[in-house]
């Protein structure tokens, strides 16, 4: 009897894990898994039917990967993929009411909404499209150019494939034949329904912005004339500046720092200043300069400017000697000019590849500042010049928009 009841309860555990494992099989593979595996059958047979030249079966599966299959949460076709198609099945009214509507709003690369809200199918027939297509592209000429569409629409049609088929990964000679073939388009059919759509997707011109702007780390050397270099010695520098710009005109900020050696003792107001100890040398400047000889990655920029003259004695010897921080040379405003010599980076690049607004280069910078010291002869003999050359490490930026 005891075998008997252990026998049922060991049936009844079997049945219920059967059970149990029956069902999860069955939600495993009903999960999800209708539509998806269609819309994969159904890509996977029209690539096979495009192979074999059956446009035919190609337009209904088609038709039935934008309708029956189509759903909110992933594209059974991207637009790319979809145009491609729609050339090959010669529904040409289709395919010019489609990017009539919707093409010129939206970033030529979906159907119904946003690719990065909806789900792709990552297989290899956009791939087989465009290969077939690039091979094939005289005969989808001589296809369009045969078809029964006005000389407008063929020529747009011309263009939009051209568009489809480009290789932006080499942007500059890909996006300078389409700019062309687009001005050419816009200049025969100006009011064209089709311009929208040429200006703002086909055609890409980029406008940088009239203002910019820079900055950049310099080291450099000093070297003193007249009275002041009878008291100080030439000396090594660092510091930054900040550039604005519009056109071609450079408002320059910019602020140094270095030591200097006194030659001689300074009596400033009977505190004696001994001959062998370092001060601390700042110049602030602003100047304004405007570039008169510019390449893409050379320009030269004479300048003229107001700066200024401070030194005074440094932190070590003002904590050795508490008087010298009564000490301060100020020259007040004074003038500078000079030049610079800037070699530009290549700028990033951009272009429909690579969402951007500004446009950065680096730069290197070699600069020629002379500078009136703004001390006159009677102040402790503090009168002269100073020859600054600088070298600089930086970055400029303009704002860029595409241009329509």
């Amino acid at each position: 009897m005891k075998k008997i009841i252990l026998l049922n309860i060991v049936l009844c555990i079997a049945s219920v894990l059967f059970a149990q494992v029956d069902s999860i099989e069955n939600e495993i593979k009903n999960y999800e898994s209708s539509n998806i595996e269609l819309v994969l059958k159904a890509r996977r047979l029209l690539q096979g039917k495009l192979l074999l030249d059956d446009y035919v079966k190609v337009k209904e599966i088609k038709d039935y990967l934008v309708g029956d299959l189509q759903t909110n949460e992933y594209l059974t076709l991207t637009i790319s993929e979809y145009w491609l198609i729609l050339y090959w099945t010669q529904e040409f009214d289709q395919l010019l009411q489609d990017i009539e509507q919707i093409g010129y709003q939206q970033d030529a690369r979906q159907l119904s909404a946003p690719e990065n809200q909806l789900k792709t199918f990552n297989d290899k027939l956009f791939e087989t499209l465009r290969n077939k297509s690039i091979g094939s592209k005289e005969v989808l000429d001589v296809v369009i150019e045969n078809s029964d569409l006005t000389r407008e629409e063929k020529d747009f049609l011309l263009l939009h494939l051209n568009f489809c088929l480009a290789d932006f990964a080499y942007q500059s000679s890909a996006q300078d034949s389409l700019n062309k073939q687009s001005d050419k388009f816009l200049m025969t059919y100006p009011t064209s329904h089709y311009a929208p759509f040429v200006r703002k997707v086909i055609r890409y011109k980029e406008k940088v912005s009239d203002f910019g702007w820079g900055y950049d780390l310099f080291i450099g050397y000093n070297v003193f004339n007249g009275g002041i270099s009878e008291t100080f010695s030439n000396y090594f520098l660092f510091g930054m500046s900040i550039d604005l710009a519009y056109y071609d005109f450079i408002l320059n900020l910019s602020f140094s720092v270095g030591g200097s050696e006194l030659k001689k003792d300074i009596d400033y107001e009977s505190i004696i200043w001994d001959k062998g100890l370092r001060g601390d040398v700042l110049i602030p400047q602003a100047s304004i300069g405007y570039t008169f000889f510019s390449k893409s990655q050379f320009n030269i920029t004479p300048f003229v400017g107001v700066s200024s003259l401070y030194i005074a004695p440094q932190y070590d010897d003002v904590q050795a000697y508490s008087p010298y921080e009564n000490i301060e040379l100020f020259s007040g405003a004074s003038w500078n000019v000079g030049m610079s010599v800037n070699l530009f980076s290549k700028p990033a690049v951009g272009g429909r590849n690579l969402s951007r607004s500004s446009q950065f280069k680096g730069f290197i910078k070699l600069k020629y500042n002379y500078f009136h010291s703004g001390f006159k002869k009677d102040y402790y003999g503090l009168d002269g010049s100073m020859h600054q050359i600088t070298l600089s490490f930086g970055g400029f930026a303009r704002r860029v928009r595409q241009s329509y």
